[in-house]
């Protein structure tokens, strides 16, 4: 059997001999404890804040809306700019297919698929960040865009100021950049692929 993605306790409960047990990236979770997102821009280094704040100005040419998916975007256009980014790493040693178009259309439909959408002047979409909605712990699922300049930080600083104005807990941010997502304040969890046999 193997599991992917258990954390350093969880290798005591695995049932059987562990075979082997290797380190995975580990995964993001910023906790959002603040009352408003100044909150957590006030927990930022100086840097980092100045950093967020001019890149929202040199964004300021896009229109960005945040809530349900499919109240902001169309299947079609959301899987064009997944697949977009999924082909950047389509050279690794495990590409994986990409996202279906009727799996994501379904995924947009769904109430708890929120969209942090950014569009330009004629209403073309230049990006997207798919977040599942969670009473407490939302997920932070899929990003896609055009290559522009910053957009890829300025959402994660939407994602958290939509999670600390809707009261939740915090957000998984997934694996990956873990450089980044510490510098917004995430803590990176350990987690292991582990093996295991009679």
């Amino acid at each position: 059997m193997l599991w992917l993605r258990a954390e350093a306790d969880d290798r005591a409960s695995v049932p059987g001999a562990v075979r082997l047990s290797r380190p995975l990236n580990p995964l993001a979770r910023l906790a959002t404890p603040w009352s408003d997102p100044e909150g957590w821009l006030a927990s930022l280094s100086r840097s980092r804040r100045t950093d967020l704040r001019r890149q929202r100005r040199a964004l300021s040419s896009l229109d960005c809306r945040v809530g349900p998916a499919r109240g902001l975007v169309e299947g079609r256009e959301v899987a064009d700019l997944l697949w977009r980014n999924e082909a950047k790493y389509e050279s690794g040693h495990l590409p994986s297919a990409p996202l279906a178009l009727p799996y994501v259309e379904a995924l947009i439909a769904h109430p708890d698929a929120i969209a942090i959408a950014y569009r330009d002047a004629a209403e073309h979409l230049a990006g997207i960040a798919l977040l599942l909605d969670h009473p407490t712990w939302p997920l932070y699922w899929r990003w896609g865009a055009e290559p522009v300049r910053h957009l890829y930080f300025d959402s994660y600083a939407r994602l958290l100021e939509w999670a600390v104005t809707h009261g939740k807990n915090g957000v998984i941010l997934g694996k990956g950049k873990s450089d980044l997502k510490a510098a917004l304040g995430a803590e990176l969890v350990p987690s292991y692929a582990v093996a295991a046999g009679p």
